[in-house]
């Protein structure tokens, strides 16, 4: 007997058996195909995960799916006690399991081996396996509804976890004693009530009826549909409302069980949580999908739709009215489970970013919809609700493993889910026919799979041509203006590049530790030849553009080296009273920087600064002359300009380029690097995700979208001066809205000289947003850092000129900068480019000081650009004239304190007056 009934229980099941053992196979191969070597996590959890929703569909079907199916009283007449009945179930519902995870868990060691903690793994596995078969043992044979029972045996098991066990650190035998206790108590208590129920009472049924009756009734109903009115369907939709309402009430306690219980278990854990909790989201998730089940598999168990069908419904109404009632009903439930959270409605409505509040919540409506859509789906085509359900699940896993990650990683919307939960309602509609009257044969089946196919081609075409194809494409001749690639795509002539001077000179400062004292004055003199020799020349390659990528940095020796044996040497002439050679130091510095603004990364960040401060410092000696400041000045004006920021733009457009052009395995080892530089392993998803990132339609929605940035960029500079580029923008809102929306960003798309088109800041945030690849590496990244970098230079300027009319008046300084002579080229004050604040848009700040403490003009150099100011260096500037910029902050401070912290404060540069020059021949 025990053989009969397990054949009989095989005879159901394997068909869902076999189907979750190929999607786990299937899931392992995908995870190997897509994430390569090395993700053992991977492979354990898609086995544990597959054979934990087998192990809930047939411990829920064994005792709760006989009674759905009215077919427990005929197991009932069979020649066995009812505890022989529950051991032969239990032990089919045990040993099928293990059969299933022996297949997973073989399968996954043939991917990864046997790697370490296997086996702890496996035998937590094991006991908590142990524990979910009891539960849902249990609710199994207490309950008439299988899928009622699994999800409350999923409620159980989730809980007796979160209550024994440390669920962060993952798989593990803590309190196994109490957990293989309480997987034997509920399989006791299960075997328990299935035997007290005893057999069901027998029920009075009618008599078949006879021949002539049957077809006296056929001819009846023939005759009722001959006499349907011609709009049937408007006498049907309340009926069916009516109908549909009685079936919602039916469910609503178990559904609203689920709601409650998702939000009270989330209630009482929300102490141990920093972020939106994910037990609402599957609880969310659980409801909208066990609410699109019931939809249609109410009919499907009692094979009511044959009923409506027979009585002339349509199938178009009958889906129409069922679906909008339970779809309103589950949007009431997902409401109820979100309580709490409505309260950010209004904040969302008005928050500003790049995506509607329209947008936010239909967004929102489609990741509710998408569920219920997948559910639907499953309880019109499977009849038992456990397999429904169980389909339904893996469904919405691997779907939803897909769909999140897009969203997550931002190559998706807010409409990820709207569009596969519109194909599904679709596919649904097509198949309402079939459904409704379920003609034998194969025909329904082949349609089923036929719109499927249909819905899955057309999402995922769409998918990737909108991805390629829903971004405008720069017209070439415009990104040839634009980018210049002739110029900055190409390495320079060997005897225009000063890199390789600059490496034999760090060689030589880094032998001087390790050299005699004798040798040590040659070595530094040899070093300083070589630096000044490079940087005279005009560029500096250290990397070949054609190679350059956002992944790689180019291979410069250590800047820190050169600038000390500058600075040492400028600062040894200056004290030594050598005006002219301490100059030359400076100057060599200067044009060094100028030489590192062609070079990618943050050296010249670093270097700008500091050779600005030197200059500072040597301008406040006060042994200087009016000769040697007239010099320094003049010298300091023809300085070559360097790369603007549109070039440096243009540099960090070609490295783009070529990191696109990469082949994709050589892209994803690349961005997996810089993505977990500090950690030995990659996991699962973000190797998943790295392989999305890199599709070749991803590469050329990048490509086009780094264009229309970097060209918005290149643009805006040349509509404006580079030096009033906007500030940092900040985030606004929050979730999707907290997207910067930068105002000043636009760009106007030419063909030969005629416009084409015009982008705004939301259309171009847009697609930095959903184009993660370009947020790697934005053009204009470091944009912010050039107002200071202008501020500083002409500052410099002002500085020196300030100090020159104090060398030749006797050691008094102006009253007002209008007493400045204009540069040559300028008619008059308002015309001269050196007085102007890039922050404030106006003239520098030039006021007496009041003796507020502030850093003297020859510390410049040890504070930099940094933002924390050392309070040991700050001194009182009484007698001194103040030269500022209102700084970041655009407040105008009157040159209160320094720029400091939170970039607050002013660019004060202190004079002081009555610094009179040294007498002619004086030493």
């Amino acid at each position: 007997m025990f053989a009969r009934l397990w054949w009989k229980e095989a005879r159901q099941t394997w068909p869902a058996w076999g189907f979750l053992a190929c999607v786990g196979l299937a899931l392992q191969g995908l995870v190997r195909l897509l994430a390569g070597e090395g993700q053992e996590e991977g492979y354990v959890v898609i086995a544990g995960l597959v054979a934990v929703i087998y192990l809930f569909l047939i411990a829920a079907a064994v005792f709760a799916g006989e009674r759905e199916a009215g077919t427990l009283g005929m197991l009932d007449a069979l020649p066995i006690d009812r505890l022989r009945l529950w051991g032969a179930k239990a032990s089919f519902a045990l040993g099928t399991t293990l059969a299933l995870g022996l297949l997973l868990w073989l399968s996954a060691v043939a991917y990864m081996g046997f790697v370490p903690n296997l086996f702890r793994i496996t035998g937590a596995a094991l006991i908590w396996g142990g524990v979910a078969l009891g539960w849902g043992l249990l609710w199994s044979a207490v309950l008439g509804n299988a899928m009622h029972a699994a999800v409350l045996a999923m409620a159980s098991l989730g809980a007796t976890l979160a209550a024994l066990v440390n669920l962060q650190e993952g798989p593990t035998t803590e309190a196994a004693p109490l957990l293989i206790a309480i997987g034997l108590a509920t399989a006791a208590a299960s075997a328990f009530a299935f035997v007290r129920t005893g057999p069901p009472r027998w029920e009075p049924h009618r008599a078949r009826p006879v021949p002539e009756a049957v077809e006296r009734a056929e001819a009846s109903a023939t005759a009722a549909v001959a006499r349907r009115p011609a709009r049937a369907w408007t006498y049907s939709v309340g009926r069916l409302a009516w109908e549909t309402w009685r079936q919602v009430r039916m469910e609503l306690k178990v559904l609203l069980a689920v709601a409650l219980g998702g939000l009270a278990f989330n209630r009482l854990t929300e102490w141990n949580r920093q972020s939106f909790s994910e037990i609402l989201v599957i609880a969310t998730a659980f409801v909208a999908m066990m609410t699109g089940i019931s939809t249609f598999n109410g009919e499907n168990r009692g094979r009511t739709h044959r009923f409506l069908d027979q009585h002339g419904v349509r199938p178009g109404v009958a889906w129409a009215v069922k679906l909008v009632i339970w779809w309103s009903t589950m949007i009431a439930l997902c409401g109820l489970v979100h309580v709490r959270n409505l309260r950010w409605l209004p904040d969302v409505w008005r928050a500003p970013g790049i995506y509607g509040a329209g947008t936010i919540v239909a967004g929102v409506l489609g990741g509710l919809t998408f569920p219920f859509a997948l559910g639907t789906l499953c309880g019109m085509v499977f009849r038992r609700g456990i397999m429904a359900g169980s389909i339904a699940v893996v469904g919405l896993i691997v779907l939803g493993y897909f769909l999140g990650a897009s969203l997550a990683l931002g190559i998706a919307g807010p409409f990820v889910f709207l569009y596969p939960a519109l194909a599904l309602l679709a596919v649904s509609w097509a198949w309402s026919g079939d459904w409704l009257r379920f003609a034998p044969g194969f025909g329904k089946w082949a349609r089923l799979a036929l719109w499927c196919g249909a819905a899955a081609a057309v999402l995922v075409s769409g998918y990737i041509g909108g991805r390629a194809w829903d971004v405008p494409t720069l017209p070439a001749d415009q990104a040839q203006s634009l980018f210049q690639p002739e110029s900055f795509g190409q390495p320079s002539p060997p005897d225009e590049d000063a890199a390789p001077l600059y490496r034999e000179a760090e060689r030589l400062v880094l032998a001087v530790a390790g050299s005699a004292p004798a040798d040590r004055s040659e070595k530094v003199d040899s070093a300083l030849a070589i630096v000044r020799k490079a940087a005279l020349l005009p560029n500096c390659d250290y990397e070949d553009p054609r190679k350059a990528t956002i992944f790689t940095l180019p291979q410069e020796p250590s800047y820190a080296h050169l600038v000390n044996l500058l600075s040492d040497s400028a600062r040894a002439r200056l004290g030594r009273g050598d005006l002219d050679g301490s100059w030359d130091e400076v100057e060599t510095l200067l044009r060094m920087a100028r030489q590192y603004s062609k070079v990618r990364g943050w050296a010249y960040f670093s270097i700008e600064p500091q050779a600005v401060g030197l200059a500072m410092e040597w301008a406040a000696d006060p042994g200087q002359t009016a000769a040697s400041l007239e010099r320094a000045l003049a010298s300091y004006r023809s300085l070559p300009g360097g790369f603007t920021p549109a070039d440096r733009a243009r540099l960090d457009r070609n490295a783009f380029r070529n990191t696109a052009n990469l082949p994709q395995d050589d892209l994803i080892d690349l961005y997996l690097r810089g993505y977990v530089p500090r950690r030995k392993k990659v996991d699962t998803t973000e190797a998943i995700g790295a392989r999305i990132l890199t599709t070749p339609w991803e590469m050329a929605r990048a490509r086009k979208v780094y264009d229309l940035l970097a060209g918005s960029w290149i643009q805006m500079l040349g509509d404006r001066p580079y030096a009033a580029l906007p500030l940092e923008p900040g985030p606004h809102g929050m979730g999707w809205r907290a997207l910067p929306l930068d105002s000043h960003r636009t760009l106007t798309l030419r063909s030969a000289r005629e416009t084409v088109g015009l982008l705004g800041p939301a259309e171009l945030s847009g697609f930095e947003a959903s184009t993660p690849i370009v947020r790697l590496d934005l053009p204009g990244k470091d944009g912010v850092r050039y107002p200071r970098i202008e501020a500083e230079r002409r500052a410099l300027a002002m500085v020196l000129r300030l100090r020159l009319y104090q060398a030749r008046h006797d050691g008094a300084l102006p009253h007002s900068l209008d007493e400045l002579p204009p540069p040559l080229g300028s008619r008059n004050s308002d015309d001269d480019p050196e007085r102007h604040d890039p922050f404030a848009g106006d003239r520098f700040g030039y006021i007496p000081s009041s003796g507020q403490p502030l850093i003297p003009l020859a510390d410049m150099p040890s504070q930099g650009y940094t933002s924390v100011i050392d309070r040991r260096i700050l001194k009182p500037s009484d007698g001194c004239w103040l030269l500022y910029s209102v700084g970041p902050d655009l407040k105008d401070e009157r040159a209160a304190r320094n720029l400091g912290n939170m970039q607050v404060g002013d660019l004060v540069y202190p004079l002081k007056d009555g610094v009179k020059p040294p007498a002619a021949g004086a030493p």
